[in-house]
């Protein structure tokens, strides 16, 4: 791709690259990207390998045990039921 490619682009590696510069997620989680030509997959398409790297966030969760209720509401009687 681009000047780390070798040979001539074909239409998938062109609709690869549209789709890459479209969406443009994770374009820094991609550290490694290798093909693998002698892996035996009986296809004319070859096996790629990437490392990627993720960052992920801590679930947001609420926590039950500081959570404080407002008892003065209780001597609503619809409330109440």
């Amino acid at each position: 791709m681009g000047r780390h490619g070798v040979g001539v682009i074909t239409d998938n590696g062109e609709r690869l690259v549209n789709f890459c510069q479209q969406n443009g997620r994770w374009r820094h989680s991609l550290q490694e990207v290798r093909e693998m030509q002698h892996a035996d997959t009986g296809s004319d398409h070859s096996l790629l390998v990437a490392k990627v790297t993720l960052k992920l966030r801590k679930a947001k969760t609420v926590d039950i045990r500081n959570q404080r209720y407002d008892v003065s509401k209780l001597k609503d009687s619809k409330v109440k039921e």
